[in-house]
């Protein structure tokens, strides 16, 4: 897949396509938009950065909720075939309105604290 997606983006000025990385926070930090599949923890990293997700190829089940619920909340797109990624992209780049929409909507979502705080309510407990 990785070999596929460097084909698709040879050229494309403001694309890059990585292999495994050590430092996936800073690429997520400089980056534009997340296509992924829409994992919960990739999904909440995102919302971290302030990353609004293209969510692709979900698997059935909880992934393709997740999709639902990214398109309601407004946080992002389900990207259904592989044929529409390329359009979203240059369409959200070119209206950088509607991205930054999505991106105050993913970072209204962002959860930076969640450990700590849900720590101090089990401490709580005790």
């Amino acid at each position: 897949m990785e070999k596929d997606a460097r084909a698709l983006c040879e050229g494309m000025q403001r694309s890059k396509v990585l292999g495994w990385v050590d430092n996936m926070h800073e690429w997520m930090l400089s980056a534009d938009l997340l296509v992924s599949k829409p994992g919960g923890a990739t999904l909440n990293e995102g919302f971290a950065c302030g990353l609004p997700m293209l969510a692709i190829d979900p698997l059935p089940g909880n992934e393709q909720r997740t999709c639902r619920w990214i398109e309601k909340w407004g946080c992002g797109l389900w990207i259904k075939t592989p044929a529409d990624l390329a359009p979203a992209i240059a369409r959200l780049l070119a209206h950088p309105e509607e991205l930054e929409g999505l991106r105050a909507r993913a970072r209204s979502l962002a959860r930076p604290r969640a450990a700590y705080d849900a720590a101090e309510e089990i401490l709580k407990l005790q």
